[in-house]
């Protein structure tokens, strides 16, 4: 059966939103396609940075072109002004007739008053449009402003066995190029990615992207370290004012060299805890966050029922059975079991990816 004509063009929109996921926070990735008479005048994205808007970059294309035209919108039309004026404005001075939207904005500042500014114009408004896809698309933006918490992805390289590394920490390269270039692609699509700082004394990571021509999308880097043990010469301290890095630590804890180093600093009221850890990145801006730390860092991820996404990177070859948990002392394919679903697996090389969203997070 052929697709229904407001369908087929959302479909566009979404695909024009993927584009800049992991590249517009705090603001959403979001398209918008002006068809008039069954023909596609204009179309915009919302630019990296998450400035002008796409709504705003398909009216200034479409011109004059735009009246009596329908705009499919990925999101909501914002209906505030912030630094830019309202979209849904926008829409109703360029005359168009009709306004499809994929699903509403949860953010409070809108929550269906665009829409509502758009049906008071006198436009015709469809909404729920390919909502299941527009909210995939944009799950950060969402977790922000209903869970006020970035999107969860826990990322985890094993051996077949759920080890990570052998008894005394060796761990180097457990999976194949082909998986590891595909984490890198994640990288690029997360705002931030985190570890603890055991990982960053035993690994000395630069946790960047290193994909050709997608250098310039690695994300923040976060570490967890209650008591700034974090080593001046790593090369994350080193390479803080190239790409942006957080250390996450204890109220009182004190390190001058750290301090100055040009990483940025933020302390939770007591401990670090991971509720209060990712409401801080939240409060940074910070949608969607990769966790790539260690056993101790899933397993508290995993404890405090935060992990909206596991990605299983599974090796063929096994690690001796006294090596390291992938969670500490928690048996990962169980948890896998009760606390996730199975959306998808790949088979790269020798190495199985299986994908798994969240039962329930909060």
């Amino acid at each position: 059966m052929p697709l229904s004509e407001n369908t087929k063009f959302m479909q566009i929109a979404l695909n024009l939103s993927k584009r800049w996921v992991g590249l517009t926070a705090p603001n959403p990735t979001v398209g918008c396609v002006m068809v008039k008479d069954g023909q596609i005048i204009a179309t915009g994205i919302t630019a990296k940075g998450g400035r002008p808007h796409a709504e705003y970059i398909a009216l200034h294309k479409a011109g004059d072109a735009a009246k009596g035209a329908t705009a499919y919108v990925t999101l909501e039309p914002c209906s505030h002004y912030g630094e830019t004026p309202p979209c849904a404005d926008s829409l109703i001075k360029s005359g168009v007739a009709r306004v499809v939207v994929a699903t509403k904005d949860s953010f409070v500042k809108v929550s269906g008053e665009g829409i509502k500014k758009l049906k008071d114009a006198g436009i015709e408004v469809v909404t729920g449009v390919c909502e299941e896809d527009a909210r995939k698309i944009n799950e950060g933006f969402f977790s922000i402003h209903e869970k006020g918490r970035p999107y969860v992805t826990l990322k985890l390289a094993t051996c077949a066995n759920g080890k990570i590394a052998d008894k005394l920490g060796n761990s180097k390269w457990i999976t194949g190029e082909d998986t590891r270039a595909y984490a890198h692609y994640i990288r690029a699509k997360n705002d931030a990615i985190l570890v603890g700082v055991g990982t960053v004394i035993a690994d000395d990571p630069i946790l960047n992207c290193r994909l050709n021509g997608m250098e310039n999308q690695s994300p923040i880097r976060v570490i967890t370290d209650n008591s700034l043990r974090t080593p001046i010469d790593s090369k994350l301290v080193r390479t803080a004012h190239d790409i942006p890095t957080y250390i996450i630590c204890s109220t009182d804890a004190e390190n001058k060299n750290i301090e100055q180093s040009g990483v940025e600093i933020l302390r939770c009221k007591a401990d670090v805890n991971v509720e209060e850890a990712v409401k801080i990145l939240a409060s940074k801006g910070i949608t969607r966050l990769m966790v790539e730390g260690g056993s101790k860092v899933a397993s508290s991820f995993i404890k405090a029922n935060v992990v909206d996404e596991l990605i299983w990177m599974q090796a063929e070859k096994e690690i001796d059975e006294d090596g390291i948990d992938a969670i500490e002392a928690m048996d990962i394919k169980k948890i896998a079991e009760e606390k996730f679903e199975k959306i998808s697996e790949l088979q790269m090389e020798n190495d199985k990816v299986t994908l798994y969203n969240s039962i329930k997070t909060r």
